[in-house]
Protein backbone atom coordinates (compact mmCIF):
# COMPACT_ATOMS: atom_id res chain seq x y z
CA UNK A 1 0.00 0.00 0.00
CA UNK A 2 0.65 3.50 -0.92
CA UNK A 3 2.16 5.55 2.61
CA UNK A 4 0.86 8.95 3.97
CA UNK A 5 3.13 11.39 2.22
CA UNK A 6 2.06 10.60 -1.14
CA UNK A 7 -0.77 11.44 -3.71
CA UNK A 8 -3.10 9.17 -2.31
CA UNK A 9 -2.84 6.23 0.08
CA UNK A 10 -4.68 3.17 1.82
CA UNK A 11 -4.26 2.10 5.24
CA UNK A 12 -6.37 0.01 7.86
CA UNK A 13 -8.01 0.61 10.70
CA UNK A 14 -6.72 -0.02 14.36
CA UNK A 15 -7.78 0.68 18.25
CA UNK A 16 -4.95 1.86 19.84
CA UNK A 17 -5.11 3.65 23.30
CA UNK A 18 -2.91 6.53 24.49
CA UNK A 19 -0.70 5.92 27.33
CA UNK A 20 -0.27 8.45 30.35
CA UNK A 21 3.07 10.17 30.66
CA UNK A 22 5.07 8.55 27.93
CA UNK A 23 7.23 10.21 25.74
CA UNK A 24 6.41 9.10 22.11
CA UNK A 25 10.02 10.01 20.62
CA UNK A 26 12.17 8.46 23.22
CA UNK A 27 10.03 5.23 22.92
CA UNK A 28 10.37 5.16 19.10
CA UNK A 29 14.47 5.55 19.21
CA UNK A 30 14.85 3.07 21.56
CA UNK A 31 13.90 0.76 18.80
CA UNK A 32 15.19 1.93 15.68
CA UNK A 33 16.43 0.25 12.32
CA UNK A 34 19.34 -2.29 13.47
CA UNK A 35 21.62 -4.20 11.46
CA UNK A 36 20.96 -7.30 13.51
CA UNK A 37 19.52 -10.02 11.93
CA UNK A 38 16.51 -10.98 14.00
CA UNK A 39 16.07 -15.51 14.30
CA UNK A 40 13.92 -14.98 11.77
CA UNK A 41 16.60 -13.73 9.22
CA UNK A 42 15.02 -10.45 9.01
CA UNK A 43 16.69 -6.83 10.01
CA UNK A 44 14.02 -4.39 11.18
CA UNK A 45 13.03 -1.18 13.21
CA UNK A 46 11.53 2.21 13.16
CA UNK A 47 12.86 4.74 10.67
CA UNK A 48 11.16 8.47 9.57
CA UNK A 49 8.16 8.13 7.92
CA UNK A 50 8.53 7.30 4.15
CA UNK A 51 12.12 7.31 4.29
CA UNK A 52 14.55 4.08 4.77
CA UNK A 53 17.66 5.61 5.89
CA UNK A 54 16.22 8.28 8.76
CA UNK A 55 17.54 6.56 11.34
CA UNK A 56 18.08 10.13 13.23
CA UNK A 57 13.98 10.39 12.84
CA UNK A 58 14.95 14.15 11.18
CA UNK A 59 11.00 14.60 10.43
CA UNK A 60 9.89 14.24 13.50
CA UNK A 61 8.20 11.83 15.51
CA UNK A 62 5.63 13.67 17.24
CA UNK A 63 3.68 15.94 15.22
CA UNK A 64 0.99 16.95 18.22
CA UNK A 65 -1.77 14.88 17.50
CA UNK A 66 0.20 12.62 15.63
CA UNK A 67 2.23 10.28 16.10
CA UNK A 68 3.86 9.49 12.67
CA UNK A 69 7.09 7.06 11.44
CA UNK A 70 7.84 3.79 9.26
CA UNK A 71 8.57 0.41 10.49
CA UNK A 72 11.57 -0.69 7.84
CA UNK A 73 11.61 -4.94 7.56
CA UNK A 74 15.24 -5.91 4.89
CA UNK A 75 14.53 -9.40 4.18
CA UNK A 76 16.44 -11.82 1.86
CA UNK A 77 15.29 -13.77 -0.89
CA UNK A 78 16.22 -17.32 -2.99
CA UNK A 79 16.44 -16.09 -6.47
CA UNK A 80 13.63 -18.80 -7.73
CA UNK A 81 15.72 -19.58 -11.19
CA UNK A 82 18.60 -20.14 -9.47
CA UNK A 83 17.23 -22.52 -6.90
CA UNK A 84 15.50 -24.47 -8.94
CA UNK A 85 18.73 -24.93 -11.21
CA UNK A 86 21.09 -25.80 -8.41
CA UNK A 87 18.69 -28.40 -7.00
CA UNK A 88 17.70 -29.92 -10.20
CA UNK A 89 22.42 -29.86 -10.15
CA UNK A 90 22.53 -31.26 -6.91
CA UNK A 91 20.26 -34.00 -7.45
CA UNK A 92 21.52 -35.23 -10.87
CA UNK A 93 24.92 -35.41 -9.30
CA UNK A 94 23.76 -37.72 -6.35
CA UNK A 95 21.95 -39.73 -9.10
CA UNK A 96 25.49 -39.81 -11.03
CA UNK A 97 26.91 -41.33 -7.91
CA UNK A 98 24.63 -43.87 -7.72
CA UNK A 99 22.57 -42.52 -5.20
CA UNK A 100 18.89 -42.77 -4.62
CA UNK A 101 17.23 -39.03 -4.34
CA UNK A 102 14.17 -39.67 -1.87
CA UNK A 103 11.54 -36.87 -1.19
CA UNK A 104 13.17 -36.25 1.95
CA UNK A 105 16.46 -35.97 0.78
CA UNK A 106 15.31 -33.67 -2.25
CA UNK A 107 13.85 -31.76 0.45
CA UNK A 108 17.18 -31.48 2.44
CA UNK A 109 19.79 -30.47 -0.70
CA UNK A 110 16.80 -28.02 -1.39
CA UNK A 111 17.22 -26.55 2.68
CA UNK A 112 20.49 -26.46 2.43
CA UNK A 113 20.82 -24.27 -1.05
CA UNK A 114 18.12 -21.99 -0.23
CA UNK A 115 20.29 -21.31 3.09
CA UNK A 116 23.38 -20.59 0.65
CA UNK A 117 21.51 -18.70 -1.57
CA UNK A 118 19.84 -16.47 0.81
CA UNK A 119 23.03 -16.00 2.62
CA UNK A 120 24.49 -14.33 -0.25
CA UNK A 121 21.42 -12.53 -1.63
CA UNK A 122 21.04 -8.51 -1.33
CA UNK A 123 18.62 -7.23 1.42
CA UNK A 124 15.60 -5.95 0.17
CA UNK A 125 13.53 -3.02 2.40
CA UNK A 126 10.12 -2.57 2.46
CA UNK A 127 8.36 0.13 4.56
CA UNK A 128 4.92 0.32 6.21
CA UNK A 129 4.32 3.56 7.35
CA UNK A 130 1.70 4.26 10.13
CA UNK A 131 -0.34 7.53 11.43
CA UNK A 132 -1.33 7.45 15.51
CA UNK A 133 -4.10 9.53 16.22
CA UNK A 134 -3.61 10.41 19.72
CA UNK A 135 -6.61 12.12 19.82
CA UNK A 136 -9.40 9.42 18.82
CA UNK A 137 -6.71 6.55 19.87
CA UNK A 138 -6.49 5.19 16.63
CA UNK A 139 -3.99 3.43 14.63
CA UNK A 140 -3.86 4.02 10.47
CA UNK A 141 -1.50 1.53 9.34
CA UNK A 142 -0.53 1.90 5.14
CA UNK A 143 -1.06 -1.74 4.54
CA UNK A 144 -3.56 -4.26 4.89
CA UNK A 145 -4.38 -6.15 8.06
CA UNK A 146 -2.54 -9.02 7.63
CA UNK A 147 0.79 -7.32 6.40
CA UNK A 148 0.07 -5.06 9.25
CA UNK A 149 0.81 -7.71 11.41
CA UNK A 150 4.88 -7.25 11.67
CA UNK A 151 4.20 -3.57 12.76
CA UNK A 152 1.23 -4.14 15.20
CA UNK A 153 4.06 -6.43 17.01
CA UNK A 154 6.44 -3.70 16.81
CA UNK A 155 4.09 -1.07 18.33
CA UNK A 156 3.24 -3.24 21.30
CA UNK A 157 7.00 -3.63 21.81
CA UNK A 158 7.51 0.32 21.44
CA UNK A 159 4.68 1.70 23.73
CA UNK A 160 3.06 -1.15 25.07
CA UNK A 161 -0.12 -0.98 23.51
CA UNK A 162 -1.96 -3.90 21.70
CA UNK A 163 -3.70 -2.52 18.60
CA UNK A 164 -7.14 -4.54 17.85
CA UNK A 165 -8.73 -4.41 14.33
CA UNK A 166 -11.98 -2.93 14.13
CA UNK A 167 -14.68 -5.13 12.93
CA UNK A 168 -17.08 -3.77 10.77
CA UNK A 169 -20.43 -5.32 11.68
CA UNK A 170 -22.73 -7.63 9.62
CA UNK A 171 -24.78 -4.54 8.30
CA UNK A 172 -22.20 -2.42 6.46
CA UNK A 173 -22.85 -4.76 3.25
CA UNK A 174 -26.48 -3.06 3.44
CA UNK A 175 -25.72 -0.05 4.24
CA UNK A 176 -23.31 0.44 0.90
CA UNK A 177 -26.11 -1.08 -1.04
CA UNK A 178 -28.52 1.32 0.03
CA UNK A 179 -25.66 4.15 -0.84
CA UNK A 180 -25.21 2.17 -4.51
CA UNK A 181 -28.84 3.50 -5.38
CA UNK A 182 -29.47 6.82 -3.29
CA UNK A 183 -27.25 9.99 -1.59
CA UNK A 184 -27.50 9.57 2.31
CA UNK A 185 -26.61 12.18 5.00
CA UNK A 186 -24.20 11.06 7.85
CA UNK A 187 -22.73 12.69 10.48
CA UNK A 188 -22.30 16.36 8.45
CA UNK A 189 -21.37 14.73 5.72
CA UNK A 190 -23.16 14.06 2.01
CA UNK A 191 -21.92 10.31 0.93
CA UNK A 192 -22.61 8.96 -2.90
CA UNK A 193 -21.45 6.50 -4.77
CA UNK A 194 -18.28 6.91 -7.14
CA UNK A 195 -19.99 3.91 -9.38
CA UNK A 196 -17.10 1.21 -8.41
CA UNK A 197 -17.82 -1.97 -6.32
CA UNK A 198 -16.57 -5.35 -5.67
CA UNK A 199 -19.34 -7.80 -5.10
CA UNK A 200 -19.37 -11.35 -3.97
CA UNK A 201 -22.06 -14.28 -3.14
CA UNK A 202 -22.19 -14.84 0.61
CA UNK A 203 -20.38 -18.34 0.17
CA UNK A 204 -17.45 -16.57 -1.86
CA UNK A 205 -17.19 -13.90 1.36
CA UNK A 206 -16.63 -16.78 3.44
CA UNK A 207 -14.02 -19.11 1.47
CA UNK A 208 -12.94 -15.54 -0.23
CA UNK A 209 -13.25 -16.49 -3.37
CA UNK A 210 -13.65 -14.82 -6.77
CA UNK A 211 -15.25 -11.54 -6.61
CA UNK A 212 -17.09 -9.56 -9.55
CA UNK A 213 -16.30 -6.13 -10.40
CA UNK A 214 -18.66 -3.67 -11.84
CA UNK A 215 -17.93 0.32 -12.68
CA UNK A 216 -21.41 1.68 -13.17
CA UNK A 217 -24.63 2.05 -10.92
CA UNK A 218 -26.88 0.09 -13.20
CA UNK A 219 -24.47 -2.76 -13.59
CA UNK A 220 -23.95 -2.88 -9.57
CA UNK A 221 -27.88 -2.56 -9.23
CA UNK A 222 -28.37 -5.72 -11.15
CA UNK A 223 -25.58 -7.77 -9.38
CA UNK A 224 -27.54 -6.76 -6.05
CA UNK A 225 -30.54 -8.20 -7.72
CA UNK A 226 -28.70 -11.63 -8.38
CA UNK A 227 -28.28 -11.95 -4.50
CA UNK A 228 -24.30 -10.42 -4.64
CA UNK A 229 -23.10 -8.57 -1.79
CA UNK A 230 -21.41 -5.15 -1.81
CA UNK A 231 -18.19 -6.07 -0.25
CA UNK A 232 -16.22 -2.45 -0.97
CA UNK A 233 -17.54 0.53 -2.57
CA UNK A 234 -15.94 3.81 -4.12
CA UNK A 235 -17.51 6.71 -2.65
CA UNK A 236 -17.25 10.14 -2.13
CA UNK A 237 -18.05 12.51 0.43
CA UNK A 238 -18.62 15.89 0.86
CA UNK A 239 -18.99 18.18 4.61
CA UNK A 240 -22.66 19.85 4.70
CA UNK A 241 -21.13 23.23 6.15
CA UNK A 242 -17.96 23.21 3.40
CA UNK A 243 -18.87 21.76 0.22
CA UNK A 244 -15.81 23.13 -1.70
CA UNK A 245 -13.89 20.22 0.16
CA UNK A 246 -14.38 16.46 -0.79
CA UNK A 247 -12.90 12.92 0.13
CA UNK A 248 -12.81 10.63 -2.40
CA UNK A 249 -12.00 6.50 -1.12
CA UNK A 250 -13.14 3.13 -1.08
CA UNK A 251 -14.05 1.66 2.20
CA UNK A 252 -14.33 -2.28 2.13
CA UNK A 253 -15.88 -4.58 5.09
CA UNK A 254 -12.57 -5.11 6.28
CA UNK A 255 -12.14 -1.55 7.75
CA UNK A 256 -9.64 -1.13 5.19
CA UNK A 257 -9.64 2.61 3.52
CA UNK A 258 -8.25 2.40 -0.24
CA UNK A 259 -7.44 4.83 -3.16
CA UNK A 260 -7.61 8.02 -0.66
CA UNK A 261 -6.83 11.12 -2.48
CA UNK A 262 -4.42 12.98 -0.22
CA UNK A 263 -4.47 16.98 -0.52
CA UNK A 264 -1.31 19.00 -1.09
CA UNK A 265 -0.40 22.04 0.35
CA UNK A 266 -0.11 24.97 -1.09
CA UNK A 267 3.40 25.63 -3.37
CA UNK A 268 5.99 27.23 -1.20
CA UNK A 269 4.65 25.00 2.28
CA UNK A 270 7.24 23.51 4.47
CA UNK A 271 6.86 19.61 4.71
CA UNK A 272 5.32 19.76 8.38
CA UNK A 273 2.43 21.67 6.56
CA UNK A 274 1.95 19.24 4.09
CA UNK A 275 1.89 16.19 5.98
CA UNK A 276 -0.22 17.57 8.99
CA UNK A 277 -3.05 18.52 5.94
CA UNK A 278 -2.61 14.97 4.84
CA UNK A 279 -2.59 13.94 8.00
CA UNK A 280 -5.64 15.66 9.10
CA UNK A 281 -7.59 14.10 5.87
CA UNK A 282 -6.26 10.50 6.67
CA UNK A 283 -7.94 10.93 10.32
CA UNK A 284 -11.01 12.56 8.74
CA UNK A 285 -10.97 9.84 6.58
CA UNK A 286 -10.74 7.18 9.35
CA UNK A 287 -13.34 9.18 11.17
CA UNK A 288 -15.84 8.96 8.93
CA UNK A 289 -15.21 5.29 8.17
CA UNK A 290 -16.23 3.94 11.47
CA UNK A 291 -19.05 5.66 11.04
CA UNK A 292 -20.78 4.17 8.41
CA UNK A 293 -19.97 1.06 10.01
CA UNK A 294 -21.35 1.58 12.88
CA UNK A 295 -18.16 1.91 14.88
CA UNK A 296 -18.17 5.60 16.22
Amino acid sequence: MAGFLGNTTSFSLFEASVPQRMDFADAVRALPFSDAVTPEGKRMGWVGLGNAVDTDFSFGIDHGRFVALSLRVDSRKAPGAALKLQLAEAVQAELAQGKKVSGKRKKELKEAITAKLISRAEWTPALTDCLWDLENGRLLVAASPKAALPLLAQFKATFGVDAQAFAAGAELPSFFARLSREDVALNGWELSCAGSATLATSAQTEDKGAVAVQNCESSIASALNEGLTIQKLAMTAVPADTPDVSLSFSLDTSMTVSGLKLPKAEKGADADTDFLLKADTCARTADLALHIAGLA
